[in-house]
């Protein structure tokens, strides 16, 4: 039996993130510049790809320890103080957000705003409550992408849901942007693979109608087919669609791009090696994480009049936004085996069994909520002589010989607008404020930095709903443009993800979703 065989439908990737390959994710000279973390690991795709291929290995913990630090002051806060500031950054986290998220309006900072004027006056912890409250705001910047909790929906954040397990690094890196033939492929490279991709070919123009797509790019090639799958950056789409489609975005669409933002959040390595290597002397052993969490002056949202501290008056504003200096991590990447986060000559030191507690280690918990307390006197300011070789605080030898500072906000806009020499200069001023961060007094910082605010072909780092927006929204915009009925050009990435909006999870499978979406029309129209 014979009959009529439709040919298959030629389909445009335009972008290429990881709803297609590639994106915020930038693997440079064995630094994660974008994406760092498989956002939970259960049922997560990209997970279970790099884990059938070899690329990641079996979950593991690490220890991340913490040490809050004020301007000025030689040793991390002592443990009354400390505990005073968990307390209040947890209660932070508790006004957030949760559940039916019809049952929420407004802003984040709104919900926390009559939190804080209603718990101010009998709160044991009112002294502290607004500067930790500003780091801890500082971290919702990171996880969220916004400029500013009072611009977040507090629908929107109560409806987000997270995989289940822990937030995972990729020991090789996300994408590599070289690759060094004895090392496995980095996972984007690894997945795109025998894939047709046109490299430098800047699209300018998307004209689509009843006979598909012409994709138009700015060195004058154009491609033809019957539709197009776009990946861009949420950014770039609120920059230039006027320009880049023809006919323009429905009104819809339109009003959704006003109900989302895109916000930017980058990282500041900073290596203090002269040599390239680690400093002299004895490296620890195990795999812990030194963070210093920085206690600005400033309070948050600026909530009581304040004067900078007199160790802050230094320091640029842009660096401001920095909430932690952490070495080690993550962020760092030195394959060896296939499977190395870092190298031994990035470890940085191990905890200090601390005498007062016959010996057993001060808390240090796994994960994203941990604390580290040094032996240090608030009221004298000096710090007490009863540490471990390898406490924190600790001798510099101890420590690696890189740090990463992660920045958000109108501080990274700031930050990248400045030369390399002003970055650096910010940088060692505000580890001159900091003297609790073990640095080496003569190595001036060399820093490596992101700009994905500033870069053209991103125009920011993830997207959330703004406090003028609805989750409704990121459907609006996910919804493909029709010619009767038949989808021409589809959207994904991760702005276009309901409940994993902001993560390469969600472009993943938003990736996935518009090609099932293509295959059944293909299928229908057979």
């Amino acid at each position: 039996m014979t009959g009529d065989v439709k040919k298959p439908s030629e389909v445009i990737i335009v972008g290429a993130g990881y709803a297609g390959i590639g994106g915020r994710a930038c693997t440079l000279d064995g630094r994660e510049m974008g994406g760092t973390y498989f956002h939970g690991i259960y049922g997560h795709p990209l997970y279970e790809y790099a884990s059938q291929h070899g690329i990641v290995g079996p979950p593991f913990t690490r220890d991340f320890r913490w040490g809050f630090c004020e301007p000025g002051e030689p040793a991390p806060l002592d443990r009354a103080i400390s505990e005073e500031l968990r307390e209040a950054v947890q209660e932070y986290a508790s006004v957030l957000p949760s559940g039916d998220p019809a049952s929420h309006s407004g802003s984040l900072s709104s919900l926390l705003e009559q939190r804080i004027i209603k718990e101010d006056a009998k709160s044991s912890g009112a002294e502290v409550r607004p500067r930790a409250w500003r780091w801890r705001e500082l971290v919702t910047r990171i996880a969220s992408g916004c400029d500013s909790s009072a611009d977040v929906s507090a629908a929107w954040w109560a409806g987000a849901e997270d995989l289940e397990g822990p937030n995972f690094p990729c020991p090789i890196g996300f994408q590599a942007t070289s690759q060094h033939p004895a090392l496995p492929h980095a996972l984007a490279e690894h997945m795109a693979a025998g894939a047709d991709i046109r490299y430098g070919a800047v699209v300018e123009r998307i004209q689509w109608g009843a006979s598909g797509v012409t994709v138009s790019c700015a060195d004058g090639r154009s491609f033809q087919a019957d539709a197009a799958v776009v990946t861009v950056s949420l950014g770039v789409l609120k920059a230039i669609h006027a320009q880049l489609f023809a006919p323009s975005l429905p009104p819809e669409k339109l009003r959704a791009l006003q109900g989302l933002s895109i916000g930017t959040v980058d990282k500041i390595f900073v290596d203090f090696s002269e040599t390239g290597g680690a400093p002299p002397g004895k490296q620890a052993s195990g795999d812990p994480v030194t963070a210093y969490h920085l206690l600005w002056q400033e309070p948050w949202q600026k909530s009581e009049a304040h004067e900078p501290a007199p160790a802050e008056q230094a320091v640029p504003e842009w660096a401001r936004g920095v909430f932690s200096v952490r070495f080690g991590g993550s962020e760092f990447k030195a394959p060896s085996n296939g499977h190395a986060a870092v190298q031994d000559s990035q470890q940085p030191a191990a905890a200090c069994e601390d005498p007062a507690t016959n010996g057993a280690r001060w808390p240090a918990f796994t994960g994203s909520a941990c604390s580290v307390y040094g032996n240090s006197s608030r009221e004298t300011g000096k710090t007490a002589q009863r540490h471990c070789g390898s406490g924190l605080p600790a001798p510099w030898a101890e420590h690696p010989s890189s740090a990463v500072l992660w920045i958000t906000g109108e501080h990274a806009k700031a930050m990248e607008k400045c030369s390399d020499d002003e970055v650096e200069r910010g940088v060692a001023a505000l580890l001159a404020a900091y003297p609790a961060i073990p640095c080496p007094a003569a190595a001036a910082p060399r820093i490596i930095r992101s700009a994905w605010g500033s870069d053209p072909l991103f125009r920011g780092s993830y997207s959330y709903v703004n406090a003028a927006g609805s989750p409704d929204d990121i459907d609006a915009l996910a919804a493909p443009l029709t010619v009767s009925g038949r989808p021409v050009v589809c959207f994904a990435g991760e702005a276009t993800h309901r409940q994993l909006t902001g993560t390469m999870g969600a472009a993943f499978l938003t990736g996935q979703r518009e090609a099932a979406r293509l295959l059944g029309s293909h299928k229908a129209a057979a």
